[in-house]
């Protein structure tokens, strides 16, 4: 949730509380990880600036969140699979001067390239469980 959080709207972050204790203070992990996620926005404006858009990207996967931010002509997927399975969804995209042929998308936590297999109109993503993937179109 954190990354859809991050992307799609307001960077939060969870200190913990009395209820659930662990905070980023007890993994310095977890202040990794943050660095990334707002490396990435600061990389990414359209991120923290950017039109939110649900309507121009099709996911045949009810398990598998996905939108666009864009600014100044500058657009960036998002995939999440709230799934614990791997998914191998089917993207369609419906944004006007850009497409998914070539389109690079990274786990922006760990860094790791996920290839995009293009098929007629649309493509499709190998994504893992629980995964969130990124990448500019």
């Amino acid at each position: 949730m954190d990354g859809v959080h991050a992307l799609a709207g307001i960077f939060v972050a969870f200190a913990g509380d009395p209820k659930y204790p662990p905070s980023p203070d007890d993994d310095p992990a977890v202040w990794e990880y943050y660095r990334r996620v707002l490396a990435l926005r600061k990389d990414h404006p359209e991120f923290v600036r950017g039109e939110l858009l649900l309507d121009e990207i099709v996911c045949d996967d009810p398990n598998v969140m996905s939108f666009i931010r864009r600014l100044d002509g500058q657009a960036s997927l998002v995939l999440a699979n709230f799934s614990g399975a791997a998914r191998r969804p089917r993207l369609t995209l419906d944004l006007p001067g850009h497409t998914l042929e070539g389109a690079r998308l990274v786990n922006p936590q760990t860094g790791a390239e996920v290839p995009v297999a293009t098929e007629g109109n649309g493509a499709t993503v190998s994504i893992a469980p629980f995964e969130v993937l990124v990448g500019r179109l």
